[in-house]
Protein backbone atom coordinates (compact mmCIF):
# COMPACT_ATOMS: atom_id res chain seq x y z
CA UNK A 1 0.00 0.00 0.00
CA UNK A 2 2.78 2.17 1.14
CA UNK A 3 4.38 1.83 -2.30
CA UNK A 4 1.42 2.86 -4.10
CA UNK A 5 1.01 6.14 -2.47
CA UNK A 6 4.94 6.91 -3.33
CA UNK A 7 4.06 6.17 -6.86
CA UNK A 8 0.98 8.57 -6.42
CA UNK A 9 3.36 11.21 -4.73
CA UNK A 10 6.12 10.89 -7.35
CA UNK A 11 3.34 11.21 -10.62
CA UNK A 12 1.74 13.98 -8.67
CA UNK A 13 5.45 15.60 -8.22
CA UNK A 14 6.10 15.34 -12.24
CA UNK A 15 3.18 17.32 -13.27
CA UNK A 16 3.17 20.60 -14.69
CA UNK A 17 1.44 23.51 -11.84
CA UNK A 18 -1.76 24.21 -14.02
CA UNK A 19 -1.97 20.62 -13.17
CA UNK A 20 -2.31 21.32 -10.37
CA UNK A 21 -4.34 24.08 -10.23
CA UNK A 22 -7.15 22.58 -12.39
CA UNK A 23 -7.53 19.73 -10.15
CA UNK A 24 -7.52 22.25 -6.80
CA UNK A 25 -10.37 24.28 -8.75
CA UNK A 26 -12.22 21.01 -9.91
CA UNK A 27 -12.46 19.32 -6.46
CA UNK A 28 -13.68 22.87 -5.49
CA UNK A 29 -16.00 23.09 -8.00
CA UNK A 30 -17.40 19.69 -7.13
CA UNK A 31 -17.36 19.81 -3.62
CA UNK A 32 -19.64 23.17 -4.07
CA UNK A 33 -21.76 21.19 -6.38
CA UNK A 34 -22.46 18.37 -4.09
CA UNK A 35 -23.27 20.92 -1.43
CA UNK A 36 -25.62 22.66 -3.68
CA UNK A 37 -27.66 19.65 -4.55
CA UNK A 38 -27.13 17.13 -1.55
CA UNK A 39 -27.45 19.85 1.21
CA UNK A 40 -29.62 22.36 -0.04
CA UNK A 41 -26.98 24.98 0.97
CA UNK A 42 -27.63 28.29 -0.75
CA UNK A 43 -25.33 29.22 -3.36
CA UNK A 44 -25.62 32.97 -5.02
CA UNK A 45 -24.65 31.16 -8.29
CA UNK A 46 -26.83 28.82 -9.68
CA UNK A 47 -26.67 25.06 -10.23
CA UNK A 48 -26.47 25.08 -13.61
CA UNK A 49 -23.60 27.90 -13.59
CA UNK A 50 -21.53 25.37 -11.09
CA UNK A 51 -21.89 22.67 -13.24
CA UNK A 52 -20.69 24.74 -16.50
CA UNK A 53 -17.86 26.08 -14.56
CA UNK A 54 -17.32 22.58 -14.05
CA UNK A 55 -17.42 20.79 -17.12
CA UNK A 56 -14.94 23.73 -18.30
CA UNK A 57 -12.17 22.92 -15.92
CA UNK A 58 -12.35 19.41 -16.89
CA UNK A 59 -12.20 20.36 -20.66
CA UNK A 60 -9.09 22.90 -19.95
CA UNK A 61 -7.39 19.83 -18.02
CA UNK A 62 -7.59 17.68 -20.66
CA UNK A 63 -6.34 20.61 -23.22
CA UNK A 64 -3.25 20.92 -20.67
CA UNK A 65 -2.52 17.11 -20.52
CA UNK A 66 -2.75 16.94 -24.55
CA UNK A 67 -0.37 19.67 -25.05
CA UNK A 68 1.82 18.34 -21.92
CA UNK A 69 1.71 14.75 -23.67
CA UNK A 70 2.73 16.53 -27.04
CA UNK A 71 5.88 18.67 -25.50
CA UNK A 72 7.55 15.44 -23.74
Amino acid sequence: MGDNWKKIKENFQNEPAISKVLYFLTLVVLVLIILVELCGLQFPIDIGTLNMVFWVLIAIFILVEIVYKLKK
